[in-house]
């Protein structure tokens, strides 16, 4: 009886040991361009301005913290340009 509640104990520390490296090897999901501007991309006759990209492009910075978003300066209009930083999982 004995060596049967130990093997149930072994049993379920591989379990959940198995559980959390599954876990932690998922990816982030992050939010699709088509989901975020209603529309893909590129579709013909379909199209999404300044102020929209920069709000997916937050919105990205948002979901993640492998992405940063920075303003590296202003236009003669003063509208913020932008930089995205997305690093390789081997740089991370």
């Amino acid at each position: 009886m004995r060596k049967i509640e130990e093997m149930n104990r072994y049993f379920v520390i591989l379990v959940l040991c198995g559980f959390f490296s599954v876990l932690s090897g998922q990816e982030q999901v992050l939010t699709e361009p088509a989901d975020y501007f209603g529309f893909e991309p590129g579709t013909d006759r379909k199209l999404f301005d300044y102020e929209e990209l920069t709000g997916y492009m937050q919105k990205l910075a948002d979901e993640s913290p492998r992405i940063r978003m920075e303003e590296i300066g202003k236009s003669p209009m003063a509208v913020s340009y932008t930089h995205l930083t997305l690093p390789t999982k081997r740089i991370v």
